[in-house]
């Protein structure tokens, strides 16, 4: 490899790193969008994007993701694993193979763990929030706490590549990284932000902002 190769290839890398952590855009927050448009579940798409690990807070090994889902069918894929976006199970986010319910993986040094969140409506925006808090999830659905669950060991932060979609009919918008665990107020502050174009609110039905819809069923398992 000639001189003149190696510089251009630390030019280039120079570049690339300008362009992700400089020209894009800054939040204080510390959130790292992965996609901010929609996409679809149907087929797997990776995303290659560095992102940062864990803060580390005083607390041990922190992390967040955040993202906007609709689900159109729940018969397609059925009886398969069907991934709407991963980080090699650290986390990973799927519809359950046989019900309407989403299933949350989780990597620890133990094993994979997985957690279970029924009754997830079709036809219907919701939105899910992720916080790992050492060795704790904390699963949101609209900004209302879900599940909690206790791990039996600490999660891993891998270096996998998110993957979206894979055998699924919906979408997925605004897949959000934070390198530290979200608070429940900061959870609901998100269902406040500009959405996508795309994420339109359904005439027919309450709005995703409502979610009556939902909690009638947070005690109906």
């Amino acid at each position: 490899m000639g001189t003149g190769t190696i510089v251009a290839g630390v030019l280039l890398f120079a570049i690339v790193v300008y362009l992700v952590w400089f020209a894009g855009p800054r939040f204080t927050d510390g959130r790292v969008f992965v996609f901010e448009n929609s996409m679809p579940g149907d087929a797997r798409q990776n995303f290659p994007i560095a992102i940062p690990r864990s803060f580390n807070e005083p607390e041990g090994l922190t992390y967040s993701y955040s993202a906007w889902v609709l689900v159109k069918d729940f018969t397609t894929g059925y009886g398969t694993k069907r991934r709407i976006f991963s980080k090699g199970d650290s986390p990973g986010l799927y519809l359950d193979s046989t019900s309407n319910s989403l299933l949350v993986a989780i990597d620890t040094y133990g094993a994979v763990e997985t957690i279970l969140i029924p009754n997830i409506p079709a036809m219907k925006w919701i939105h899910v929030a992720l916080v790992v808090n050492q060795y704790s999830v904390d699963i949101f659905i609209n900004g209302t706490l879900r599940k909690h669950h206790t791990l039996g060991q600490l999660p891993e932060q891998n270096e996998a590549t998110i993957a979206v979609g894979d055998n699924w009919n919906g979408v997925v918008a605004r897949l959000t990284y934070f390198p530290r665990s979200l608070t429940p107020a900061e959870v609901k502050k998100f269902l406040e932000e500009k959405l996508p174009d795309d994420l339109q609110r359904d005439a027919s039905g309450p709005s995703y902002f409502d979610i009556s819809w939902y909690i009638g069923r947070l005690y109906s398992v």
